[in-house]
């Protein structure tokens, strides 16, 4: 075998492994992408009798967001969708969502990444006088 025989080997065993090893990334990468934690989410007033409780416990992957938290919410409880979503998709200004007892409109908004075992309350709108 020639010298240049074996740096090509060399070379596509290399390569080989290298698309191996990217492979086993990006499928790990899915599998964490795809793992759901339950984050417990208290609603309040009105939207605890929508969910049937005060609190629920909902998926959520890591470094998931308020938007990813309602959305789920919304698709197990249909009937909140409503009440939580505007028609282009936002949050309906009424509606309060505190992680960690602050408030998302002061953070990043539905942006905001729920971090593990945070508090999230959700409340309607309340009147009172």
């Amino acid at each position: 075998m020639t010298e240049q025989s074996r740096s090509q080997m060399a070379r596509g065993a290399t390569a080989r492994r290298a698309e191996s090893t990217a492979g086993r990334s990006r499928a790990t990468m899915a599998a964490f992408a795809e793992r759901k934690e339950p984050m417990r989410v208290k609603f309040y007033a009105t939207l605890h009798q929508i969910v049937d409780s005060r609190t629920v416990e909902l998926p959520l992957v890591p470094g998931g967001t308020a938007r990813d938290l309602l959305t789920a919410a919304t698709s197990t409880y249909p009937r909140l969708a409503p009440l939580v979503w505007t028609g282009d998709g936002g949050l309906r200004d009424y509606i309060k969502v505190f992680i960690d007892g602050r408030e998302i409109a002061y953070l990043a908004g539905l942006d905001t990444i729920v971090p593990p075992d945070a508090n999230v309350d959700i409340f309607p709108p309340v009147a009172g006088g």
